[in-house]
């Protein structure tokens, strides 16, 4: 059934959403990419785009900010593999052909998602960010529900906001998803507490995990305090906007997926 490409928003979102749509039609996709509407017609569709409302009565483990990116978007989509993406993301060029190949050849037990921080990143970290209830770490760290392997220290926290799996494989991190989702509940309120569990979950489930290629998903999740690395920067290339660049082994690569960055 091959691959494709599906987001989702709410009406709230529809508006901010649209410039990602925008670029995301111009991005040669093999097929169409689908864009779910939550509970909402679409008012504003951007050529090129399918859409399908959705509905949220019929969800199982709801975001507080309607995301699907844990699996509620199955219902909807036909397709083998699906790459679920966040809406904050501008689409700076077309996919190459070896990202295309990545998405052809993902099978059974196989994720792809990329580093959220940094590499080393973990639970551990990204846990204390989240403040949980009544502060109260030692169960977050120690509920019997959520059994950890090792220590969070060593569990990496993935940013899933580009991410990439076969339906046998979404389907089975879904339901483990929806069945911790309760727990996870009552001890952190953060939103991101679904990147978290899915972090959680493709570790301990022992699902593959592979890193997007920076040329292809760079998330701008830097501030002040940790200032992005050197090997990025941006650059104005024949009179067009500015467009972000990573330096890597190969040489300098305009990203695809600029995903929450902004030209200062």
């Amino acid at each position: 059934m091959g691959w494709r490409h599906v987001s989702a928003t709410d009406e709230n979102y529809e508006e901010k959403a649209g410039r990602f749509l925008a670029s995301l039609a111009q991005a040669q996709l093999p097929t169409p990419p689908l864009h779910l509407t939550v509970d909402y017609d679409a008012r504003q569709p951007v050529a090129g785009v399918e859409y399908r409302r959705i509905e949220s009565a019929g969800f199982r483990a709801p975001s507080p900010i309607r995301c699907l990116q844990h699996g509620e978007f199955w219902p909807a989509v036909d397709e083998d593999v699906v790459l679920f993406t966040d809406c904050d993301i501008y689409v700076q060029r077309p996919f190459n052909e070896e990202e295309l190949g990545i998405l052809e050849g993902i099978t059974p037990g196989h994720v792809w998602c990329s580093h959220n921080n940094y590499e080393g990143d973990s639970l551990f970290h990204e846990g204390i960010r989240l403040k949980p209830i009544n502060r109260d770490f030692a169960t977050l760290f120690g509920h019997p529900d959520l059994p950890f392997r090792r220590h969070p220290l060593y569990m990496p926290i993935y940013n899933t906001g580009v991410l990439a799996m076969h339906r046998e494989t979404w389907l089975w991190v879904y339901e483990e998803y929806v069945r911790l989702w309760p727990v996870i509940s009552t001890l952190l309120r953060h939103y991101a507490r679904q990147q978290w569990l899915l972090s959680y979950l493709v570790t301990v489930m022992g699902l593959e995990v592979h890193i997007w290629p920076e040329a292809f998903h760079s998330h701008g999740c830097f501030n002040e305090v940790r200032p992005h690395a050197a090997r990025f920067s941006w650059r104005q290339v024949d009179g067009e906007a500015h467009k972000l660049w990573v330096t890597t082994r190969r040489g300098d690569e305009e990203i695809c997926l600029r995903h929450h960055w902004e030209l200062a």
